[in-house]
């Protein structure tokens, strides 16, 4: 894509934000949205808009974790604010941020309980993993469990691999072959559709190669033959392609341990 495409493309979403700052039916949302940026801007930066706080913006800037966490607090389980929560977890996605770890893991597990916002859970599996922060690897562990693991818990998953957590090795090599029931609010077909039944196995393999767990090879052999196995959902018009996925998968997380 051009420069000059990425420009009008982002003139063009500017344009309908504008707009959608206008509709009253959304004064709620922008006056917390527009909270937010006084108070992060009077750290010197300059945000006007939701999708301009990325984790790379703030660079692990520590000063703004006391912000994320007022406002990440205030959201709560607000359904009209729950984008922009997702937002303010997600800018602490950097490996320098280890001071908000503690706070997002008690928020992550509150959810579990708590919330059927999944895409909410999402954000805080997905920030965790960014942090990489090893003072809590026995958190992480207890999070992978099958008492308290769901389809989010993937993210977790991969970390315990990429932190190189041997001591994971048996329970890794255990959740290779798990599969996420459908969760509420989704039909059978779209869980499987998107392949969220097999994120989970699919981060443990991926864990198992960074490790180069030997011992794992005879589970994920299997999985260079996935279309017998459960979980590939018959009907589902992208099974064949997540059988190619797989296949590919094992094949090089198998290179990746004998290298």
């Amino acid at each position: 894509m051009e420069q000059r495409e990425i420009e009008f493309i982002a003139e063009q979403e500017w344009k309908r934000y504008q707009e959608w700052r206008k509709d009253p039916k959304n004064a709620k949302v922008v006056n917390f949205a527009d909270r937010i940026y006084h108070d992060l801007n009077e750290l010197g930066y300059d945000i006007q808009w939701g999708f301009a706080m990325q984790p790379t913006v703030f660079n692990g800037d520590n000063r703004i974790f006391p912000i994320c966490k007022k406002y990440i607090e205030e959201a709560g389980n607000d359904e009209e604010l729950k984008k922009y929560a997702s937002m303010v977890v997600w800018i602490l996605a950097h490996k320098r941020m280890t001071v908000a770890t503690e706070f997002l893991l008690q928020r992550y597990r509150e959810a579990l309980h708590t919330s059927d916002d999944r895409e909410l859970l999402s954000t805080y599996a997905q920030t965790i993993a960014k942090i990489q922060d090893k003072r809590y690897i026995h958190e992480y562990m207890a999070l992978t469990k099958p008492e308290v693991i769901c389809y989010t818990s993937a993210y977790i998953v991969q970390l315990l691999g990429k932190l190189k957590v041997y001591e994971a090795e048996e329970q890794l090599i255990d959740l290779v072959d798990f599969r996420s029931p459908v969760e509420l609010g989704w039909s059978e077909e779209s869980f499987y559709f998107i392949g969220l039944n097999l994120f989970v196995s699919e981060s443990a393999i991926k864990a198992l190669g960074f490790l180069k767990c030997k011992k794992a090879i005879p589970v994920i052999e299997k999985y260079l033959h996935p279309e017998i196995l459960p979980g590939f959902f018959p009907n589902d018009k992208r099974r064949k392609s997540y059988i190619t996925e797989f296949r590919n998968l094992a094949r090089k997380t198998i290179e990746r341990i004998n290298r």
